[in-house]
């Protein structure tokens, strides 16, 4: 009450509170348990408690952390809906897909192939599945959002998390749950660790960043259904999403991700125009030629990205006319662009 008191007072908007932190992993982690069915109560609190003293915020809630391969600890996110969804404003979960060397108990090591690995990312559908289910019976006029993610628990996997190799992970994310009506993903971290978008030393940006920098410029908040028709195992391999394009009336974006590290891929996408703009994200070269996924460094067509002191460089991309393809060389990211797409549900 004091410091939501105190915010108030000194005028620091705080537009989502959210009471506790991944409680399902308090007996792992501290030898203490707190049952749901006393934690609804505690909501219950909360919620009046906002009432009162600061009715334009938000009640986030209850925050579980699902693991790798193993989801909701103790099945304590479905113990406690019944009782305390109808409490929430917003619904919070939080997911990593591994499990950083750090970790004294893994389900799931961050590497270099399970980066790529099309059952890694496919897991996200598994848990957001069951905290939509749950949220839509028990808290039915509250958005869900993933409240916490990274690349790999315990701060990151050093040249995995930090390394052009942990984009695919991060963008296919967003695309991913964007596609489902998930409304928030929130970022571990902005800078810290060696899962933050920024260098917490040096301030210069991770590939990540450059990643997310792109996402917000490119893809709007109008999410279109998209499909991959391919040969054999090519269409695991080759993930595609397609928005409209962020403020540009009738034009769409196409998120594609070529997962493997050895074939090129070529895709087409139909009813889209013949103009397009490219910006093709790649590792740099490694001493064998091929891409080097543990980079610290992203290319845009072909150019290491970097800040221009302290500022942002041009973040310009390939325009053609060659028509509605689009070629993916091994383990590359594109955000392609159709301005002439005319679009009637993006307009």
């Amino acid at each position: 009450k004091e410091l939501i008191r105190y915010s108030v007072a000194q005028g620091f908007p705080v537009d989502v509170w959210e009471l506790g932190n991944e409680l399902n992993g308090y007996p792992l982690l501290i030898g203490l348990t707190r049952p749901p069915a006393d934690y609804a109560p505690d909501f219950a609190t909360a919620k009046a408690l906002l009432k009162a003293e600061a009715p334009q915020a938000k009640l986030a809630g209850p925050s579980p952390a699902y693991w790798p391969k193993g989801g909701d600890l103790g099945s304590f996110y479905e113990a406690f809906m019944p009782a305390g969804g109808k409490h929430l404003d917003l619904v919070t979960w939080h997911y990593y897909p591994t499990q950083s060397r750090r970790c004294a108990l893994a389900s799931r090591r961050a590497t270099l192939k399970t980066a790529l690995d099309p059952m890694t990312l496919d897991e996200l559908a598994i848990w957001a599945s069951a905290v939509e289910k749950e949220a839509k019976a028990h808290a039915p006029g509250a958005e869900v959002w993933l409240g916490e993610t990274g690349n790999a628990q315990c701060g990151g996997e050093p040249g995995v998390s930090d390394a052009f190799a942990g984009s695919f992970w991060w963008l296919d994310e967003l695309a991913a749950l964007a596609r489902r009506g998930q409304q928030r993903v929130i970022r571990q971290t902005l800078a810290g660790s060696n899962y933050g978008l920024l260098d917490d030393v040096t301030l210069d940006p991770k590939p990540d960043y450059w990643a997310s920098l792109l996402w917000r410029r490119t893809m709007g908040e109008g999410v279109l259904a998209s499909s991959v028709s391919a040969g054999s195992g090519t269409d695991a391999l080759l993930r595609s999403y397609a928005h409209c394009s962020r403020k540009r009336p009738g034009a769409v974006t196409l998120l594609a991700m070529n997962l493997s590290t050895d074939d090129p891929v070529r895709v087409r996408l139909e009813g889209v125009g013949s103009s397009r703009e490219v910006y093709l994200l790649s590792a740099p070269a490694g001493a064998d030629g091929a891409p080097a996924l543990d980079s610290p460094t992203v290319q845009l067509n072909g150019k290491p990205l970097a800040l221009m002191g302290d500022a942002l460089p041009e973040i310009e991309p390939e325009k053609d006319s060659a028509g509605p393809y689009v070629d993916l060389p091994p383990a590359t990211i594109a955000f392609v662009v159709f301005p002439d797409a005319s679009l009637p549900l993006c307009r």
